[in-house]
């Protein structure tokens, strides 16, 4: 029979509570990439939906063109001069409905950046606050 006997290792408090810290900031970091994830996938469908919104006005002013510009074909020369200013207001129209969709999607695109430049920070703040 030997002499020695076998240490049963222990974990010491300290050791127990480095590997608790890492494991809570390396869930800290992973949140903050899902948050961030999710918030560059948020302002990408912002863009699409204002891009579509966007097309679709100019569709439909194109289409409002055409129609306008079939009445004036249709139409006595009073007519020409009316609906040209059913024209103009048309396209100023389509043009403010594009102007706000631009307004959207640079929003969207401005929210984005700012979302990433977050946690894009806050993944730094936690890297520098891990031991090294």
């Amino acid at each position: 029979m030997s002499l020695l006997r076998p240490i049963a290792l222990k974990t010491s408090p300290l050791k127990k509570a480095e590997e608790d810290a890492e494991t809570q900031q390396i869930r800290e970091v992973k949140a903050a990439e899902a948050a961030k994830m999710a918030a560059e996938k948020q302002a990408e469908k912002a863009i699409i939906d204002a891009d579509a919104k966007l097309k679709s006005s100019q569709k439909e002013a194109e289409a409002i063109k055409v129609i306008a510009d079939a009445k004036v074909l249709d139409n006595s020369v009073d007519g020409v001069a009316e609906s040209k200013v059913i024209e103009a207001k048309a396209m100023a129209e389509a043009k403010g409905e594009a102007a706000k969709v631009e307004v959207k999607e640079k929003e969207g695109i401005v929210i984005a950046e700012n979302l990433k430049r977050k946690y894009l920070s806050e993944a730094e703040g936690i890297k520098e606050k891990r031991p090294a």
